[in-house]
């Protein structure tokens, strides 16, 4: 295995070209002698209690996650921080005109200029996915774009199903394998390009198998796979369409969260190590969502669909005019369009409502996503990845209509109930019992969110899809347009 850093925890991931990271092991062996790490070298602190004597085969293969930067671009660093040497002179602006198509991002970067565009799994399941995230970048963009994207499609499931199955006694990574490979031949690309990191993955699925143990800080390293792999693919379309690009780990940026492996809560911190950072990598940063790293140099994972809560934090560190979130869908609909086939697009929804409809459980955006834009002022909206001219849903501080906006079938304390999303009225909520009373749906009680943006409306829950059906249509589907019109 490459360098390591001290015990525990970790060096310097490698974000160089379109591979990075991870030094190949040599002949697959366990136990394998390490070697130091090289002059330069990030090495963050260790964790406590993890004498050099003590490390298992597991520590090992996490701290060689973590392997030194070098060979294109320069490492610098302290003990909280990689900072990015670019190997030739940063300059604002893209040249649309020639090959070198791309930009590194200028100091004086304006607030404006700065859009930070994130892409989650569902975007990026095959090659043509990855292909049209790139186009959407280069003509959407602007000037100074910023990519966060999540793990391929359905990667994350069976990173999940690998490392309980080596808990189990079995190791076996060709599904992770055969996924990424597909994706690699659809872009024509070296199908053995992220070969390196399979074998790392191999080696702690391996350990895991031995201890017949999965640690919470082992499944957040077999989980960052999935993200590692999707932005060396996509940094490298962006290069092969002439477009230079630098995958980079965001934990190497500096974006910090406590200990609670699986679902990590940042924290907040000095936004300058980061900004510096990111101002610092060579052509369009490819970033890795869903990865962080607490205060002792661990990697933690965000919780699912936590890649949209990484591109919020990053856009509030660097002053970013706007985050775009690209999705499947239209933007936020009124409903879930699988329940709710003429659920419809809200082009303008408060801040409050949509961090409500993320409480509710709705999968668009991630609930703890809002916060960081509000906190900086940036601009939010949820776009259409299979059509970028389609204008989505733009986040604003007040709601474009009175009265209910979105509906949603849920539990309040374990108790099935439709929730009406928006500005609470007695007069829309009279008309709910009435068109539930009409359909022979009996309300059985009523109670407001804790935010008071939300009205519960108790059904049995084999009626919930009906009740869902039957609010939207009395109180949703007449109101709310394309256009965000009554």
């Amino acid at each position: 295995v490459g360098a390591v850093g001290a015990v525990g925890a970790v060096g310097a991931v490698g974000a160089v070209g379109a591979i990075g990271g991870v030094a190949p092991v040599g002949g697959g062996a366990v136990g394998r002698a390490i070697a130091p790490v090289p002059a330069g070298a990030l090495t963050i602190r260790a964790a406590a209690g993890g004498e050099e004597a003590k490390k298992s085969d597991a520590d090992r293969v996490l701290e060689a996650h973590f392997l030194e930067r070098g060979s294109q671009y320069g490492t610098t660093g302290h003990t909280n921080a990689t900072t990015y040497a670019p190997s030739r002179t940063p300059r604002a602006g893209i040249d649309r005109g020639g090959p070198q198509k791309g930009v590194i991002l200028s100091a004086a970067m304006a607030k404006a200029e700065i859009t930070v565009m994130k892409f989650g799994g569902a975007a990026l399941r095959d090659g043509a996915g990855v292909q049209r995230a790139v186009a959407i970048v280069d003509e959407h963009g602007g000037e100074d774009p910023v990519v966060v994207v999540s793990a391929l499609e359905g990667v994350t499931d069976l990173l999940v199903q690998a490392a309980r199955a080596a808990a189990r006694g079995e190791v076996n990574v060709e599904a992770v394998r055969v996924r990424h490979r597909s994706v690699l031949r659809e872009l024509d690309a070296d199908s053995e390009r992220l070969d390196r990191y399979v074998r790392e993955l191999t080696l702690l699925l391996d350990s895991i198998c031995a201890r017949r143990d999965l640690r919470a800080v082992e499944l957040d390293h077999v989980l960052s796979f999935g993200e590692r792999a999707s932005a060396r693919i996509v940094a490298g379309c962006f290069e092969a369409a002439g477009i230079p690009s630098t995958p980079v780990d965001s934990y190497d940026l500096g974006l910090t969260t406590d200990s609670n492996h699986g679902n990590a809560r940042p924290l907040l911190s000095e936004h300058t190590e980061v900004k510096r950072s990111v101002e610092e990598i060579p052509g369009v940063p490819v970033v890795t969502g869903f990865l962080a790293k607490d205060r002792a140099g661990n990697l933690t994972t965000l919780g699912r669909n936590g890649s949209d809560l990484s591109a919020a934090l990053l856009a509030e560190a660097i002053g970013a005019g706007a985050v775009e979130f690209w999705k499947g869908v239209p933007g936020i609909l009124t409903a879930d369009p699988l329940v709710v086939p003429d659920a419809r697009p809200i082009e303008r929804l408060s801040f409050a409502d949509a961090e409500e409809l993320g409480q509710l459980g709705a999968r668009v955006l991630h609930p703890d996503a809002i916060a960081p834009a509000v906190r900086a002022g940036v601009e939010v909206r949820v776009r259409f990845v299979e059509d970028p001219t389609h204008p989505g849903t733009t986040l604003t501080e007040e709601q474009a209509v009175e009265g209910p906006v979105a509906a949603v079938a849920t539990t309040k304390s374990s108790r099935s109930a439709v929730a009406l999303v928006g500005e609470r009225s007695a007069e829309f909520e009279a008309a709910g019992r009435r068109a539930l009373e009409a359909a022979d749906i009996p309300v059985g009680w009523s109670e407001a969110s804790e935010s008071g943006r939300a009205l519960f409306l108790g059904v049995d829950a084999r009626d919930s899809v009906g009740a869902l059906r039957c609010v939207h249509e009395a109180l949703l589907a007449p109101r709310v347009s394309n256009d965000g019109q009554a």
